[in-house]
């Protein structure tokens, strides 16, 4: 991944977002990150089977994203990028925190 980013790094930005997006079904520009809400109080197995699955798909996702992020942007002091990406990816970073005063 290094060395495709030093040749189309914003290109391959771009692409990693949208991959998120698509993946985590954040296509919605005002997405916030919301934890699950506990299951305990429905009882039903299923359900909380599925909801956990969801939230290891979830995890996953994440740490992909993580992954190849580290990857890429290691070229971004060498290769410069539009500061709307540098934003992008400091929202995604960010995202799942809660500013509290």
């Amino acid at each position: 991944m290094s060395s495709i980013a030093e040749h189309c790094l914003p290109s391959l930005l771009r692409t990693l977002f949208d991959w998120y997006r698509r993946q985590s079904g954040t296509e919605d520009e005002s997405y916030e990150y919301r934890p699950r809400s506990s299951t305990k109080s429905k009882g039903d197995e299923l359900h909380r089977d599925k909801d956990f699955l969801l939230e290891r798909r979830d995890l996953a996702i994440d740490f992909i994203f993580c992954l190849v992020s580290v990857e890429v942007l290691k070229q971004i002091p060498l290769h410069p990028v539009p500061d709307v990406l540098v934003h992008e990816v400091l929202h995604l970073a960010f995202k799942h925190f809660k500013h509290k005063e």
